[in-house]
């Protein structure tokens, strides 16, 4: 077994994660945005010394850029179905760069927004780490790497790993850096992790620094603090709520270090009534809502602010309330502006395996999870099941337009998806826990919505006079738009207003 392809190995001195961020003041930041020296190995474990260099721009995706064809497939993998072994033949791309720092007795890290599907990182040619989960943000402390001046950046990234067998999903696979790249250089005692919530009239910040906050409404300052146990709380008076019409949001500033960090949050309850009707705020909301993958015809995975706006642009002047980020997390800022903007995100962790229905020849299609051979289920994949949903959530915690954390998509369900809505539910004691997998299987134990995919008018009528489905019933894909399609949405919405337990869907 090669060390790529061990599940219970799938980094290596990678931080834990945190709340995305990027500070002002006494840090800096670096991006490693535009042309870098790149190198393409058909046969990556043997790739030798680098005699001729050629240029790619990153971030993008290499098979747009010249460097083997796309691929599309939806259900089966795109290798012969081993777990966890991939290919013997393993292509690779190596991406190298010069960067400058200015102070290198700062402390300084390196941050991947999105690698795929694993990425081993060098600094002035010393080993730092390694990391998998290609839409996950990765982040190294290379302090004892740099120094004052020119520094250098090797990144070897694989196009499969271990970690390929949990990212199935629907779509044109890519590899390459294909999100932003950057260093942080940070002073000393500086803020690593903060959190910031609401509670009735009160937002809570938590940092594991000391720390002064100040809170804003708008432009006007409200109220200045200085952190006692790295907890601030500031009270607000008839505070204006959040909703997808009225994305209210205030504006905390933390202080540390001669740091500034800015994040916007907003006052919103989730709730389920009596009627399993979802609430926020109280009010009975209804989800119109669209599955949003990262996809441009010409840059594949890679998107950019502009690509974000532009899309959520477009589901506004369509009506559309709702976005379940199908079906990994999407870029940091792509969330910022949903907060902005107003819309409910049913956030998806990077875990789909949904190939394993194909893993033989002429078998039926089933989610037959008792003979112990699904990720879901099986041990040795639990780490990172757990490893998964710990960085969808601790990166994207703060952000109020996330009202349902969602396990993943098309894995069937087992222990290790029971385990994340667990490790959720001790995490976070306000949003609802999705699974479509639990929904299908028949368990309503851990979620807290019954979820199902492109069901008829008339059985979303039978589940919502269903007794014993004692949860809101969202469809989180229906009226799929392939080929001579959607079709039916008059009549959805007419059953879906007609009965109280049914919330839309996407």
């Amino acid at each position: 077994m090669r060390i790529y392809e061990n599940p219970k190995s799938t980094s290596e001195n990678r931080l834990n994660a945190r709340s995305w961020y990027i500070p002002e003041g006494s840090c800096k930041q670096i991006m490693l945005n535009g042309e870098w020296r790149f190198a393409f190995f058909e046969n990556g474990d043997r790739a030798g010394n680098i005699e001729e260099w050629e240029t790619i721009e990153v971030p993008s995706c290499w098979q747009l850029k010249g460097y083997e064809n796309p691929n599309y497939t939806n259900i089966n993998y795109p290798f012969p179905c081993d777990p966890p072994y991939v290919p013997d033949i393993n292509p690779t791309g190596v991406y190298e760069r010069s960067f400058q720092i200015e102070d290198g007795s700062l402390e300084t890290y390196f941050v991947f927004e999105g690698v795929s599907s694993e990425a081993e990182l060098y600094i002035n040619g010393k080993y730092v780490g390694r990391t998998q989960g290609s839409r996950l943000t990765a982040e190294f402390d290379i302090t004892e790497f740099v120094s004052s001046g020119t520094n250098t950046v090797r990144v070897y990234v694989r196009k499969w790993c271990c970690g390929s067998y949990l990212e199935d999903q629907d779509a044109f696979r890519y590899n390459g850096i294909f999100r932003d790249v950057y260093v942080l250089s940070r002073p000393h005692g500086h803020i690593f992790d903060i959190d910031i919530k609401t509670e009735e009239n009160d937002i809570i910040c938590t940092a594991d620094a000391e720390f002064s906050a100040e809170l804003y409404d708008g432009d006007v300052l409200l109220e200045r603090r200085d952190s006692v146990g790295g907890k601030v709380v500031f009270t607000v008076n008839e505070p204006s709520l959040w909703t997808a019409e009225t994305p209210y949001l205030y504006t905390v500033k933390l202080y540390a270090a001669g740091e500034i960090i800015t994040r916007k949050i907003g006052f919103r309850t989730i709730k389920i009534s009596s009627d399993y009707e979802l609430l926020i705020n109280g009010t009975p909301v209804k989800l119109k809502g669209v599955n949003h993958h990262d996809t441009d015809p010409y840059k594949g995975w890679t998107m950019s602010e502009e690509d974000y706006v532009r899309d959520l642009k477009l589901m506004k002047e369509l009506n559309i309330n709702t976005v379940r980020t199908s079906h990994y997390p999407p870029a940091p800022k792509f969330l910022d502006y949903c907060d902005e903007m107003g819309f409910y995100v049913i956030l998806e962790c990077d875990i789909e395996t949904h190939g394993f229905v194909r893993r033989y020849a002429n078998i039926g299609y089933k989610f037959d999870t008792e003979n112990g051979e699904w990720p879901c289920v099986e041990e040795m994949w639990k780490k990172e099941f757990l490893d998964r949903i710990e960085r969808t959530y601790e990166r994207d915690k703060i952000h109020t337009s996330v009202i349902m954390w969602s396990t993943g998509n098309e894995s069937a369900y087992g222990v290790n998806q029971a385990a994340q809505i667990d490790w959720l539910k001790a995490r976070d004691k306000v949003r609802l826990a999705h699974c479509e997998d639990a929904s299908r299987a028949g368990s309503q134990e851990k979620t807290d919505v019954f979820s199902m995919m492109y069901p008829s008018i008339e059985t979303i009528i039978s589940w919502a006079k269903d007794d014993n489905i004692r949860q809101p019933v969202f469809m989180c894909e229906y009226a799929h738009a392939m080929g001579n399609g959607p079709g039916g949405m008059w009549d959805y919405w007419n059953a879906i207003y007609e009965n109280k337990k049914l919330i839309g869907g996407c």
